[in-house]
Parts: C-alpha cells; sequence; structure tokens
C-alpha cells in the first residue's frame, strides 16, 4: 500500500512538473510570435535599461563637459546571441529634444519588438540662444558633436558586445534631423575620431547608415568616399531642412565614387519620416538591413 500511494505521488509531482514546462513554453510561444527576425515584430514585450553612461566629452559651446548617456531597449525573454544593433539618434534641431520624447521611445520600442538590440542615445547639443538660430550654423557647428558622439557610442557599443549578446559587425546608425547628421557625419567624416576618445580600442564608425532629413554639412560631403560602407537616404521634398542640397548631393557625393546608396525621396511637405510615414519607413529601413546583413 505504501508503495502504491508512493508512485501515486510520483506520478502526480512528474504531471504537475511537465505542466509547469508546458506554462513555460507557452509563456514563450506568446512572446516571440510566427515571422522572421529583423522583417516582423516578433516579441510582445521591451526591456529598457535606461540613462547608461557610454562616455563624457567637452562642450565647447557650453564650456563644461557633460556626461553621455543611453538607453538600451531588447526584446524580453530574447536568449538569442549575435544580436543586430541600432543605435538611434533622435533629432531636435541641434539644440532641442532627447531620447525619451514619447515618439522616439515608441519607435525605439517597434525596431527592439523585431528583434534588435536599440541603443538611443543622448549628445551634446549647442545652447538655445539666438547666437544659434541660423539653422546652416547649427548644421555646421552641431553635426561634429553629433557624428562624434554617436561614434563614441559605437565603440562603448563594441566595447561592451558580450555583455549586450550583439554583433558588433552588425550595427546600424538611424538618425532623424540633426541626428541625420550626426549618423551620417558618424559614417564618414573620419575626422571625427579626435573629438571623442572613450574607448578607442573600439572602431566607431556604423556597418550602415539610415538617414531621415538630414545629410552633411555641405563643406564636408566630399568625405563620403570610396569604399566606405552603405547608407539609405530619406528626405521629403519639401523638408525644412533642404532636399537640394543636402540630401541630392549627399546621394550625387555616394553615386559618384560608388559605394552602396539607396534613397526615398517623399514627396511633399514633412521632416522625419518616423513621424510622416511611419509604417513604410518601417518596412522600407527593416527590408534595406536585412538584405544588407544577411
Amino acid at each position: 500500500m505504501r508503495v502504491l500511494l508512493a508512485i501515486l505521488l510520483l506520478l502526480a509531482a512528474c504531471e504537475n512538473d511537465m505542466s509547469n514546462q508546458r506554462n513555460l513554453v507557452d509563456s514563450n510561444v506568446m512572446q516571440q510570435q510566427a515571422g522572421t527576425r529583423y522583417l516582423d515584430s516578433l516579441f510582445s514585450s521591451v526591456s529598457i535599461k535606461s540613462n547608461v553612461s557610454y562616455g563624457s566629452a567637452y562642450n565647447p559651446y557650453k564650456d563644461k563637459t557633460e556626461n553621455l548617456l543611453l538607453d538600451v531597449y531588447r526584446p524580453g525573454s530574447d536568449n538569442a546571441t549575435g544580436r543586430w544593433v541600432i543605435v538611434f539618434v533622435y533629432g531636435g534641431g541641434f539644440w532641442q529634444g532627447n531620447k525619451i520624447i514619447p515618439i522616439n521611445v515608441a519607435w525605439c520600442k517597434t525596431m527592439a519588438k523585431t528583434g534588435f538590440v536599440v541603443f538611443a542615445i543622448e549628445y551634446r547639443k549647442l545652447p538655445q540662444t539666438q547666437i544659434f538660430a541660423d539653422t546652416t550654423k547649427r548644421i555646421d557647428l552641431g553635426t561634429p558633436l553629433v557624428g562624434a558622439d554617436t561614434r563614441a557610442a559605437i565603440r562603448f557599443i563594441r566595447a561592451n558586445a558580450n555583455n549586450y549578446k550583439i554583433d558588433p559587425n552588425k550595427i546600424v546608425a538611424m538618425g532623424t534631423s540633426s541626428g541625420g547628421f550626426g549618423v551620417m557625419a558618424a559614417t564618414y567624416d573620419a575626422a571625427l575620431d579626435s573629438l571623442n576618445s572613450s574607448n578607442l580600442g573600439y572602431y566607431g564608425t556604423p556597418n550602415l547608415c539610415i538617414e531621415t532629413s538630414g545629410g552633411m554639412p555641405l563643406a564636408t560631403i566630399d568625405r563620403i568616399e570610396a569604399d566606405e560602407n552603405s547608407c539609405y537616404l530619406i528626405h521629403c521634398t519639401q523638408d525644412p531642412i533642404p532636399f537640394s542640397p543636402y540630401a541630392l548631393e549627399c546621394y550625387n557625393q555616394a553615386v559618384s565614387v560608388g559605394i552602396d546608396v539607396e534613397h526615398w525621396w517623399i514627396d511633399g511637405l514633412c521632416h522625419g519620416a518616423i513621424k510622416c510615414c511611419r509604417d513604410e519607413f518601417y518596412t522600407r529601413a527593416t527590408e534595406w538591413i536585412f538584405a544588407r546583413f544577411n
């Protein structure tokens, strides 16, 4: 009788353990849905780690050293290694905005749900004074700050690749407006390496660049040179940041030196594709990345 009771208790324990494992599997199935990683929204949740310091740098226009912070967005319950990275650089005219504005947070979550690890960075800005009221002046002076800080963030990410379970050779810099100028500078302006010394044992150039409503300062467009990394240029034809010369001249220069460049010129008045055509931007951007990294 005791033996029979022991057997029954053992069977019950096994059934309970199997039930718990089934529940865990069911939970994971619910967490990761059907589809293709980096193209489809696979994960129902995103974990966020806020305000990680990736370095510090002196801001000559504010006469102070600033601590540089980023937020990390990771797909929930994801144990994959070698994950692809997006470094997201928001816009704000070089003197406004931040990484936690709702539209920026929503975009980072959207990309993380496909399987990317997303790093949304803060960067040095110009003071909001009349001295910097001219847009061209802000572009010329602000782009080196944003570009150098983007490179510093990428160096930090590569230095910590194992901790974040990412592939250090599959990093996309994605920026809008002033962030678009920053990611282009980080990709093509070699002079920026001297402006920020954090993690210099690791290179700060992204493997791919996607910019929307940005470009490069006109005096530095010729720094887009042969054999450099691919870029995707997205710009509205009536953008407040003029389509010509900024986006158009960057595209023409890339074509002339023979690097891989794609463009999407959006008809009409808009500033930033995550605002005016978010869904199509998501599709175009993820497919472009997938075709080059896969």
